[in-house]
Parts: C-alpha cells; structure tokens; sequence
C-alpha cells in the first residue's frame, strides 16, 4: 500500500519550533482551499492540517515559517491516538513531512527587510 500525500498550504498561524532530545520538531498549522457545492452553487471552503516536519534549523523556521506564508509539503499521513485524564480517546491525522518547500518567491528587498 502506498501512503503519500503533497499538499501546499497556507500557514495559519507561526510554526513552532521545539528541541527533543538531540533532534528538533517543527509543529506546522496550515490551510489548503477547497471548492464544494451547495444548493448547485459552488462555495470556497478549506480544509486544516497539522503538520510534523523533523530538523530544520530554528532559524529557517523563526524566518521562514510564519502565518500566511505558502508552503510545499511531502510525506506521509499518521493516525494519533491518545486518553485524556478523563479516560476519553481521542484521534486525529498528521502530515509527517519528509520534504518541505517554499511556495513563494523572496525577492532581495523582502529579505532585507525581515
């Protein structure tokens, strides 16, 4: 079986960043458009993600990875399963990212100017 995903997003909020042990993880919030119809009209909507992606340097995350940025992701969808204190499951999918590349062109200026 094949579980492979590419999506580009739109980050919906600053990426966070965080160390574990001798690695890092950024934790990525994003956003992807879809159309959908209702009453035979079709209506913009978007779907949510959350996003793992494994050792990149804080300072491309603390530079690169804020809200509204656009953003290329390749990997893998993982189902996580967890109890809460009251005893409750709870489920949800992330996109481990193998890959992840910018969807916008910096120009010289816009550099200089972060």
């Amino acid at each position: 079986m094949l579980n492979n995903i590419t999506i580009e997003v739109r980050l919906t909020k600053d990426a966070e960043y965080s160390q574990v042990g001798d690695k890092s993880v950024t934790k990525i919030s994003g956003a992807c458009q879809r159309d959908y119809k209702k009453q035979g009209e079709d209506k913009p909507g978007a779907d949510f993600f959350q996003i793992d992606k494994w050792n990149l340097s804080k300072e491309f995350v603390e530079k690169q990875l804020k809200k509204g940025k656009r953003i290329i992701v390749q990997g893998r969808v993982e189902d996580n399963t967890w109890e809460d204190d009251n005893g409750k499951k709870h489920y949800d999918k992330t996109i481990n990212a193998e890959k992840l590349y910018l969807a916008e062109y910096v120009t010289d200026s816009e550099a200089a100017e972060e």
